[in-house]
């Protein structure tokens, strides 16, 4: 009778031991599903904070570019963000290479009103790059702001020295 009772249990905790198997490979299909959802899940994310980090540094450039190709901001209105600027670039090292980062350390050394157009394209990028690798920064920001003022600046420049080289040709002698 004990020996019929022993082979019951044994019975039953095999049986237990089959479900319990089941259910723990049914755990672990949950766990890599959930896995899987959170990895694409953290992938959509980081995607949609860089295109709306990407459209509202867009956006910034623009209206600044604009405001100071128009002359409402002056080269000595952007003594704040050149020193919010100059402070990072004194932080960044990486992903600049060195000649980059000597460049934009040269650029703000220099007065917004004395850079070309090319130059000051050049610059923007480089603070595009800044903002891309240090977005964390608000420093990063402000050196976008300044570069892009500088971008706006030679742009209003290069069109009152086209403007005079037209008015100029079209007077009477």
């Amino acid at each position: 009778m004990l020996g019929r009772k022993l082979t019951s249990i044994e019975m039953k905790v095999s049986s237990v031991e089959s479900r319990l198997s089941s259910v723990e490979g049914r755990v672990d299909s949950v766990e890599k599903s959930l896995k899987s959802d959170i990895r694409r899940l953290k992938q959509y994310i980081d995607r949609r904070i860089s295109r709306l980090g990407n459209a509202f540094s867009s956006y910034q450039e623009f209206f600044i570019e604009y405001l100071s190709m128009r002359g409402v901001l002056e080269e000595r209105e952007t003594t704040l963000l050149k020193g919010e600027a100059v402070r990072l670039s004194k932080l960044v090292s990486n992903p600049f290479t060195k000649e980059e980062l000597e460049k934009l350390k040269a650029f703000l050394e220099r007065e917004p009103g004395d850079f070309s157009l090319e130059e000051a394209y050049e610059f923007r990028e480089l603070a595009r790059k800044a903002i891309r690798e240090y977005g964390e920064y608000p420093e990063a920001y402000k050196l976008h702001m300044y570069a892009s003022i500088v971008v706006g600046i030679a742009m209003r420049k290069l069109g009152e020295k086209e403007k005079s080289k037209s008015g100029s040709s079209t007077a009477p002698e």
